[in-house]
C-alpha cells in the first residue's frame, strides 16, 4: 500500500508542488548547468527546491532570495511555499523582482510568460485568459465600472 500510495502521490499535479516533474531535473549531479543557474549546490537540491506555489518558484537561489526579502526561512524550509498565504506572497515577490523590471509591454503575453516560464508551457491558455481579462476590463470600463 505505501509504495503504491507514494507513486500515486508523486505523479499527482497541483498548484502547490510540481510533483509531476522529475526530482532530478535540476539536481547538480544530473543537470549541472541548470542546477548552477538555479543555485542548486548539493545532491538532492533539485527535489528540495522544486517548483512550488502559484508561480512554481524553483531553485535554491530563488527560495533564498524570496525568503530573505519576505523575512521567511524558505531556504531551510522550502515546503512553506505550499501554504497558499505564503505562495501568494512569493508570487508577488517573484512578479516584482523577476517579471515587472524586465518587461516593457505587459500586453505581450509571450514576453511576460518567458519571465515566468521560459519553456512557454501553457502559452495558449495564458493568451486566452489575458484576452478574456482585457475584454471584461474594457466592458466594465465602458459601463463606468472600475476594474
Amino acid at each position: 500500500f505505501f509504495s503504491s500510495r507514494r507513486r500515486h502521490t508523486r505523479f499527482k499535479c497541483d498548484w502547490s508542488s510540481d510533483v509531476c516533474s522529475s526530482d532530478l531535473k535540476y539536481d547538480p549531479k544530473y543537470a549541472p548547468k541548470k542546477a548552477k543557474i538555479l543555485g542548486n549546490k548539493h545532491l538532492g537540491d533539485g527535489a528540495k527546491y522544486k517548483g512550488r506555489g502559484f508561480i512554481q518558484i524553483t531553485g535554491r537561489w530563488n527560495y533564498k532570495q524570496a525568503g530573505e526579502e519576505l523575512g521567511l526561512p524558505l531556504e531551510k524550509h522550502p515546503e512553506m511555499v505550499e501554504d497558499p498565504k505564503i505562495a501568494a506572497k512569493v508570487a508577488v515577490w517573484f512578479w516584482k523582482h523577476r517579471v515587472q523590471p524586465n518587461v516593457d509591454n505587459f500586453h505581450d503575453v509571450v514576453d511576460v510568460t518567458k519571465r515566468v516560464n521560459p519553456g512557454l508551457r501553457g502559452l495558449k491558455d495564458r493568451k486566452e485568459n489575458f484576452n478574456a481579462y482585457i475584454s471584461a476590463s474594457t466592458e466594465s470600463n465602458s459601463k463606468g465600472e472600475k476594474s
